[in-house]
């Protein structure tokens, strides 16, 4: 309250949580006859554990990974430890604990106003165990004599977890220094160093990041006191500064759909209604002319001209080019630019990233006052889970696998990528709690359940509907399932093409290709393969043939960019959804559905000159993966020629010849690949020769054979301990 150590925008969501934190079910250890130990206990982390169970046991071969974000106002550094200890040792499932997160975005004001944090120092003092101020006051006594989470998670040899620190995102800095990420609008100056291309804006690279890249080396003991900068990366409709409060994101393009907002910002004041429902929209079929060109602009479509210029702060803009950009500015100053190889370099750890659709406010100056959000965050919403959504996150999700290989940065810098949120009751999650209309269309009840609320919500009756981003994050299955390796290509493309390059995965034993692709336009898109680029993997003298099996697509088909399924914010601004309607609305929603269909394998007249190529047409307004199977042969020669033994080994292998009669063999190539394609050992070696490889962890492996005038081979590698 006023003059109190909380200010009042914080109180409701205080309470809230405060609210959820009490109520929850804690241990009972008097009541050892119904609870004798604590994994019987109806607890959070329970169940917790049990959906990781569940999890691992509907996926076999596969671990999920957990990093435990610390509340670092209530949770005591013993405890932390205590509940890392016991996820990764109980009687329900062991949980595979990689690292832990201190503090959620504690740069922002809400730590500073709670905990007093000015600065990273201020910070690393506190989670080095320091008091000042008032914190006898605020804390906990538990709290306020166990902070020390250094010390605590790191001091110890027996003990090893991975700590990672938050990093803040950069400032908007105009045109020439573009960064779409969002930051804490509310802190007026930033200090650090200057950075290029600010233009008129005083933009420097946060100090914060400064203060942590200072203490990157710093041990306790023999080991690094934290291993990883995290960031959180959310794509706003707005991320205007004080300096710089040019909207260069999304949200002008949705707001344009208002008929009282004109093209200009001075006509923001004249919204004070964001719903109004006539002219309806119409959401199927040939579309609505208001909502296509608001949906193309977003969506990166050349919209009025066809050669016109893509605007700023389209989506395709921000997945091809400007995520690029951010982290192109970080890799100086955090350290994974390629050529560092300093000991103290760290992980890089995105532990959240999506849509954040709530705009960052004007700033008071331009005369537009907090009366305008509320109305304006509808418009911005309006976005969330259609199939321009879809196709973003499909290309981020994408661009974070590819960074890892990308040239300019630090190989396998970017380890750890969470996608936020799976299930909440934001419209940005994956799957979103249905209501009454939604349940209607279902057959699972009917617009007399739940009479007290309008809306059908209910708290005792839950049944989540899955929305389009579920559908599109699914298709990334086969990556992880099928162990396939990430396959550089070179792309030709006209530069006014709507669409992004696609992205190819190989699956080097099983010889197939996997294109993942998105398609914007009203129109068909052909993709013409060229495979010779294949020979650098299975080696010189090997033809590869991609048409010689069915060539299947895996897609999410809409009919527009608009397209989403059940209740969506986007009839909010226009459409009422509820039983009386929704039969009539949920006509007028365009069709996604998760299809999976052969694919036309004809090319063309002028790609018919690519031997052993294929051309693929796939749908308009599409995006999935096409799954092509392809053949390798040498004239009088395609069977395998060698063995691995033993297969499975614990220690060590050999090469055998599996054919009796192959000729003398001077001296062979191998190469070990991991499951997710990486190369692990390089060797020349002659047959029967010993391999080892007693210290490569337990798993699956690939290992490619290149041998003197004959077909390169690829086996399969079992380790065992």
């Amino acid at each position: 309250s006023e003059g109190g150590w909380m200010e009042d925008s914080y109180v409701s969501d205080f309470e809230k949580d405060y609210t959820k934190w009490s109520e929850q079910e804690k241990f009972d250890a008097s009541d050892l006859d119904t609870y004798p130990d604590r994994e019987s206990q109806p607890l959070y982390l329970n169940q917790f554990i049990s959906l990781i169970y569940r999890i691992q046991l509907a996926n076999p071969g596969h671990i999920v990974d957990v990093i435990y974000c610390v509340n670092i106002m209530s949770e005591p550094a013993s405890v932390v430890k205590e509940t890392v200890q016991y996820l990764r040792d109980n009687s329900i499932q062991d949980v595979n604990v990689v690292g832990v997160e201190l503090g959620n975005e504690v740069y922002f004001d809400f730590h500073k106003d709670i905990l007093g944090f000015i600065d990273f120092e201020h910070y690393w003092d506190y989670i080095h165990g320091e008091n000042y101020g008032d914190l006898d006051d605020i804390l906990s006594s538990n709290m306020y004599s166990d902070h020390d989470y250094i010390t605590t998670l790191k001091g110890s040899p027996s003990f090893d977890v991975k700590i990672g620190l938050p990093a803040r995102n950069l400032k908007n800095c105009g045109d020439e220094g573009d960064y779409p990420l969002v930051i804490d609008d509310t802190e007026e100056v930033i200090t650090g160093l200057p950075l290029e291309g600010a233009g008129d804006c005083e933009c420097l690279y946060p100090q914060w990041n400064l203060d942590m890249m200072s203490y990157m080396g710093t041990l306790i003991g023999s080991r690094y006191q934290f291993d990883a900068v995290i960031l959180h990366n959310y794509y706003t409709p707005t991320n205007n500064s004080t300096d710089c409060p040019v909207n260069t994101n999304w949200r002008e393009m949705m707001l344009g759909l208002h008929s009282d907002y004109p093209d200009a910002l001075a006509g923001l004041e004249l919204i004070d209604d964001g719903h109004f429902g006539t002219p309806s929209w119409s959401y199927a079929g040939a579309g609505d002319t208001r909502l296509i060109p608001a949906f193309n602009d977003i969506t990166g479509i050349h919209h009025p001209l066809p050669n016109s210029p893509l605007e700023p702060g389209n989506f395709k803009e921000f997945v091809r080019d400007r995520i690029n950009k951010v982290y192109e500015r970080h890799g100086d100053y955090l350290l994974f630019f390629n050529g560092y190889t300093g000991p103290e370099a760290k992980e890089i750890w995105v532990t959240e990233y999506n849509i954040k659709d709530e705009p960052i406010s004007m700033p008071d100056d331009l005369g537009f006052g907090d009366e305008n959000d509320d109305m304006l965050e509808d418009f911005a919403k309006s976005i969330d889970n259609t199939f321009s959504h879809s196709v973003m996150l499909q290309h981020w999700f994408l661009w974070h696998l590819k960074a890892s290989y990308d040239p300019e940065f630090r190989p396998n810098f970017l380890t750890r990528t969470t996608l936020q949120n799976f299930c909440a009751p934001t419209e940005i999650s994956l799957m979103r709690n249905s209501n009454k209309a939604d349940r209607f269309l279902l057959g699972i009840s009917n617009c007399n359940d739940f009479p007290g609320d309008p809306e059908g919500y209910n708290e005792q009756f839950r049944h989540f509907v899955r929305k389009p981003t579920y559908y599109a994050y699914s298709l990334f299955k086969p990556i992880s399932e099928n162990h396939l390796s990430y396959l550089e290509s070179d792309y030709a493309i006209y530069m006014y093409n709507d669409n992004i390059p696609p992205t190819v995965f190989i699956d080097i034993p099983n010889h197939k290709l996997y294109v993942y692709y998105s398609n914007v336009k009203q129109t068909t898109q052909l993709f013409a393969i060229d495979p010779n680029t294949l020979k650098h993997i299975y080696g010189p003298g090997v033809n590869v043939d991609l048409g010689s099996g069915t060539i299947t697509g895996h897609i999410m088909d809409a009919e527009q960019t608009y397209s989403t399924m059940f209740n969506s914010d986007l009839f909010g601004i226009n459409d009422a959804y509820n039983c009386s309607n929704a039969l009539t609305t949920y006509g007028r929603q365009s069709t996604i559905v998760n299809l999976e269909l052969p694919v036309n394998a004809t090319c063309p007249g002028a790609f018919s000159g690519i031997v052993g190529g294929a051309c693929i047409s796939v749908p308009p307004m599409s995006l999935g993966y096409f799954e092509i199977p392809f053949t390798l042969f040498r004239v009088g020669n395609i069977n395998n020629n060698f063995n691995i033994y033993p297969n499975p080994t614990s220690s060590s292998f050999v090469i055998l010849k599996s054919v009796e009669n192959l000729s003398e063999i001077n001296k062979m190539e191998i190469e070990i690949y991991n499951m997710v394609g990486s190369l692990i050992q390089k060797m020349d070696i002659t047959l029967n020769q010993n391999v080892d490889v007693s210290n490569l962890p337990v798993g699956l492996y690939n290992v490619i054979i290149k041998s003197d005038g004959l077909t390169t081979e690829s086996e399969k590698l079992v380790k065992m301990k």
